[in-house]
């Protein structure tokens, strides 16, 4: 990735600062929600390091799959199904 200019820093700060809250929160609670498949999958006796990697592949696969849909409904396409 290019290293950016200091003003397009500066800039990004500005338009990520009014969003940084409410994005924050968001994440918060998608936390604890991983929070408590984590500890399920404990109980279950599911390795720490499986669980951790499980989760963060499922998670850049859901982001993923929210990028698809969201350029495809700016294209006039059809939304990607749930588990697709």
């Amino acid at each position: 990735m290019p290293k950016p200019k200091k003003d397009h820093e500066a800039t990004m700060d500005e338009i990520f600062g009014s969003f940084e809250w409410p994005i924050y929160e968001l994440l918060e609670k998608v936390d604890h929600k991983l929070s408590v498949v984590t500890k399920e999958a404990g109980v279950a006796k599911i390795p720490p390091e499986y669980r951790e990697n499980y989760v963060r592949s499922k998670l850049v696969d859901m982001i993923d799959q929210i990028s698809e849909n969201r350029e495809a409904k700016g294209k006039g396409g059809k939304n990607r199904r749930k588990g697709a």
